[in-house]
């Protein structure tokens, strides 16, 4: 089974979470929770 993250009503892969929030994000200036939330 994969792993997940449980944030604002989402579940999502850990493998994505991780990917999005340590590599695809960094210098966006956007702040991870705000993306999750809004996604």
């Amino acid at each position: 089974m994969t792993d997940t993250v449980e944030l604002f009503g989402l579940s999502i892969s850990r493998e994505l979470h991780d990917f999005v929030v340590s590599e695809a994000m960094v210098g966006t200036g956007v702040e991870a929770d705000a993306f999750w939330e809004g996604f």
